[in-house]
């Protein structure tokens, strides 16, 4: 739900920030607010913020728990696929049995904050069904 900080602005992308800024989509709503209805499809970007934020959202769980029953489409990019690990329930995931890629547990463990991440993804969907690759 915070607006994005923009950085590394020079004269020749300014403009195209400040357009992109006056657009619908560069305003986020929180989560809370979302009627999954609404849409048809959903995706959850890449995010360092998504290890830390997504993999226990309860919202984040509500809407993905109507993706799936609607059987519409999710996309989760590298480490956004941590918003998918909301959707366990009474110890089953829903997103056990699929096949899914993100970061490897090689490349974040060169990240210097790797000892204080709460979760690993490559780790929690071997361990809850999931087929990484």
């Amino acid at each position: 739900g915070k607006n994005v900080e923009y950085v590394n602005q020079d004269d020749t992308n300014r403009r195209w920030f400040n357009e992109f800024r006056s657009k619908s989509a560069s305003n986020p709503i929180p989560l809370e607010t979302v009627d999954a209805a609404r849409y048809s499809a959903l995706v959850i970007p890449d995010s360092p913020g998504a290890l830390r934020d997504l993999h226990k959202d309860k919202d984040l769980k509500q809407i993905l728990a109507y993706f799936v029953k609607e059987k519409k489409a999710i996309c989760a990019v590298g480490l956004g696929v941590a918003g998918l690990f909301s959707t366990v329930h009474d110890g089953i995931w829903s997103f056990e049995d699929y096949s899914l890629t993100c970061t490897c547990l090689y490349e974040l463990a060169r990240n210097p904050e790797f000892p204080s991440l709460p979760v690993i993804p490559e780790d929690f969907v071997k361990d809850n069904g999931g087929k990484y690759s």
